[in-house]
């Protein structure tokens, strides 16, 4: 009974990682056509889990990412997943904030 109990117990460990693995491969995209989309630099080519965010009965995980407008500043960005699709998005430069939302993202 144990086993079983430890073999379902891995089993959903596993699937909560793949899914996480998927949403972050999306996320990595989404990212890259955005940056692409704003003519800007998606530096270190990936994106960084942060949090989980559950709200109004929705959970949405959070990635940030680093980018540059200039080739000299780095700046970071957020972006909301749900499953693997994109929510929202946010780039802050400098006190002014783009917010890229599922309507308005690009084409992937």
């Amino acid at each position: 009974m144990t086993s079983l109990f430890l073999m379902l117990g891995l089993f959903f460990l596993i699937i909560i990682w793949r899914s996480g693995r998927s949403a972050a491969e999306a996320a990595n995209l989404a990212c890259r056509a955005i940056c692409e989309q704003h003519k800007l630099q998606f530096l270190d080519q990936t994106v960084v889990f942060r949090r989980f965010e559950f709200k109004a009965g929705v959970l949405r995980r959070v990635f940030n990412f680093d980018y540059c407008p200039d080739g000299r500043e780095r700046f970071r960005g957020l972006i909301w997943m749900r499953g693997d699709v994109l929510d929202y998005a946010a780039l802050d430069q400098t006190g002014s904030r783009v917010i890229v939302t599922a309507e308005t993202k690009p084409d992937a």
